[in-house]
């Protein structure tokens, strides 16, 4: 029988029907800020435009670009420093600034919408929304969510910090996993829980989502322009 459901498989495969499984690893060096898989509706707001466009597949990002998802849609950025995963009727702006000619992302604002976001590497980088802060200096993923006047933040993996700052001061909640903190902005009150929480990372995948390559960086700005905006990558 095991034998059987193989072969299946494999010829399943082979025809295109079972796509391979994605599996997140450390960022190549040198990785520039991209969008690098789209599902569904998606769309793109440069820096300065007033106007978005659709996102329809990998494209490298500027500075405080801004990156959105329709109900149904799901986009994967990927950073120096991690990834993030956008759910559906999610909005996130991404600031970075150019260290030479390496791009380095600090931080990450969530206007709207239920982000993941998995750091890599140890260093410096926060999650901003309108009331929360949270940090995230080591290899961590969290759940980050804004619904409505209701803002969550969820430990999956790993250890960060979520700051209140702007209903009770700095109050300060260790995210471990299992740890979930829900702030009632209108109401003014912090509500910390510890739950059983499954894979949402995990959750955020199904078959047929589009993988992209990673997209090469971005080629040196001529010499006499050192303000030069960097070039977009394929879609963009």
């Amino acid at each position: 029988m095991n034998l059987l459901f193989f072969l299946v498989w494999a010829c399943a495969a082979l025809a295109g029907c079972v796509p391979p499984p994605w599996r997140p690893a450390a960022p190549p060096r040198g990785l520039h800020p991209q969008v690098g898989r789209v599902e569904g509706e998606a769309w793109l707001r440069p820096r300065h435009a007033r106007q978005a466009r659709p996102l329809t597949g990998p494209v490298l990002l500027e500075p405080d670009d801004t990156v959105s998802t329709g109900p149904r849609g799901k986009v994967e950025i990927l950073l120096p420093e991690g990834a993030v995963r956008l759910f559906g009727a999610t909005e996130v702006r991404v600031p970075f600034a150019f260290e030479g000619r390496t791009p380095v992302c600090r931080e990450l604002r969530v206007e709207k919408g239920e982000v993941l976001v998995r750091r890599w590497v140890e260093g410096p980088f926060q999650v901003h929304t309108d009331a929360l802060e949270i940090d995230l200096p080591r290899p961590v993923t969290v759940l980050v969510a804004r619904r409505g006047e209701t803002e969550v933040v969820e430990g999956l993996e790993g250890e960060a910090e979520a700051r209140n700052v702007s209903v009770r001061g700095q109050t300060v909640i260790r995210l471990k996993p299992g740890i979930h903190a829900v702030l009632a902005v209108r109401e003014a009150r912090l509500t910390v829980d510890t739950l059983r929480l499954p894979n949402r990372w995990r959750q955020w995948e199904k078959p047929g989502v589009f993988t992209a390559e990673v997209l090469p960086p971005p080629p040196p700005a001529p010499p006499a322009g050192p303000e030069a905006t960097p070039a977009r990558g394929p879609g963009g």
